[in-house]
This record gives structure tokens, sequence and C-alpha cells, in this order.
């Protein structure tokens, strides 16, 4: 995971504007804490096993030498046998962050946590796809966790829950996607939260932005 400072600045040049990170007007707020963060989700998406082998092919292959991003690119084709035309596109080609829209639902044998992307979409920027970690915390101490794609507008996310009384739940919880996230919680929510989260700091980060 990126530092938390990296995130917030990357979400800061994006409220600016939104040139994309590959553009001449992208300006150094962008382009150092984007870098960084962008090599971050690829390890968080791709397996970090796997992008060990794409960045020693990368560096290998062009030691002392001028690269441009579509070296990178290559490097994926060539060691994974994939293309990563969606990631690219996404995040350093087109422009903004996205913004997701939280809520949930507990019901008797399952939590169904709801999530929308709300951000403004145009020829610049669309919807995000990643995947997305959801954690559900029980007041009994017990956690359940599931990784979900979030591509689309709107997605409903159903998680078991065995009748267990849930604490919280969090969205993302290692704040591995850069992101602007509205998830409105109960003061008895966040307090639980703030006692009894792994990363609680990480997670109250998520509600400053």
């Amino acid at each position: 995971m990126e530092s938390p400072g990296e995130h917030n600045a990357l979400v800061a040049a994006n409220d600016a504007d939104r040139f994309p990170i590959v553009h001449g007007k992208a300006g150094g707020s962008r382009i150092y804490p984007g870098g960084s963060t962008v090599i971050g989700m690829m390890l968080y998406t791709f397996g970090e096993e796997e992008m060990r082998h794409v960045y020693h092919y990368y560096l290998s292959h062009h030691m002392y030498s001028n690269v441009e991003t579509n070296d990178l690119y290559q490097a994926f084709q060539d060691t994974l046998g994939l293309s990563p035309d969606w990631f690219f596109e996404e995040w350093l080609y087109r422009g903004g962050v996205p913004q997701y829209d939280v809520s949930y639902k507990a019901f008797q044998n399952e939590t169904q946590i709801s999530v929308s992307q709300t951000h403004y979409i145009d020829a610049l920027t669309g919807y995000f796809k990643m995947p997305i970690v959801f954690e559900v915390h029980y007041s009994d101490g017990s956690v359940d966790s599931k990784r979900e794609w979030i591509e689309k507008q709107a997605h409903l996310i159903s998680i078991p829950n065995s009748g267990k009384s849930v604490a919280y739940v969090l969205f993302d919880p290692g704040d591995e996607v850069v992101k602007k996230v509205n998830f409105k919680k109960s003061f008895s929510e966040l307090k639980a939260q703030a006692l009894g989260a792994p990363r609680c700091l990480t997670a109250m980060m998520q509600l400053l932005r």
C-alpha cells in the first residue's frame, strides 16, 4: 500500500483538473504521486509475484536507455501473456479518480453492500474497473471478507453472515485503490471501527477524503 499522502495528493490534483498522468500538462503534483500509486495498484491488482517478473523484465531490457509507457505495457505481454489495456487506459491515459457511494443492510443470513460510482462521466473519465475488498466485522470479533470486481455504475455484493450481529463494514480496508468514498456510518459503527479495525488509521483516512 502506498502512503495516504500520495493518495491524497493525487485526489487533490484531480480536484483541480483531470489531466491524465500521461499528459504534457499533468504536472509534478500528479506525475510523482500518480506514478507511485499506479505501481502500487498494479501490485495489488495483478499480484506481487507476477509484477516482480514484469518489473525485472522491464528493467533488464531497458537498462540505461530511454523508455516510454508502452515499454511497460509490452513487458506485461512478454512476461505474463496478458494485455492490461483497461488498467493503462483508466489510470494513465484517462483522467479523474473514482468516487464510490457505499451503504449496506444486514439481514438475517447475509449482509448486502451497495456500491455506486458517482463521479462525473464523460469522454475523459469513465467508470473504473478495480478489485475491491469488502470486510464485514461482527460484534463477536469475527470477520468475513470478500474481494469483488467493481466496474459498473452500480453493484450489490452479498456476504453470508450466519445471523451474526454486524458491528461495522469496511470498503477497501487496505486503501489499495485511489478514490473518494462516501460511506455514512453511525456513531456506534465509527466507535466499533476505531476500537476494533486492524488498520484503524487507514480506514479513518478514507472518511477524510
